[in-house]
């Protein structure tokens, strides 16, 4: 596993980028919720709620972090679009190396 890592280190970063790139939004509203349930909270779009965990105040960042699911709008495209670009180029660079792997076993077949 670690030379396949090591080989195709890029596109297996681009998908792993993309993957975090297009649930970033979808993290922060089910973070969001999570918190203003822990908190015995309401959270919603609409405007701020008081929101006192402990001493700290969390009603305007809880708002403002259900308010960013709306990016998903933007991210789970770009998201998908940077994953499906990542296994091509994968597929792409496994489908080269097996190939001049077989062409060298057709080399050495010859030369015997």
């Amino acid at each position: 596993m670690k030379q396949f890592w090591q080989r195709h280190k890029i596109p297996l970063l681009m998908i792993l980028f993309s993957l975090a790139l297009g649930f970033a939004p979808l993290i922060s509203v089910i973070l969001a919720e999570v918190i203003a349930h822990i908190g015995n909270c309401t959270v919603h779009e609409g405007f701020v709620n008081p929101c006192q965990i402990g001493s700290f105040e969390l009603g305007e960042l809880l708002a403002t972090m259900f308010v960013a699911g709306w990016y998903m709008l933007i991210s789970l495209p770009l998201g998908f679009i940077g994953l499906l670009l990542g296994f091509l180029t994968l597929m792409s660079q496994i489908k080269k190396r097996n190939l001049s792997s077989t062409k060298q076993k057709l080399e050495k077949s010859k030369h015997s």
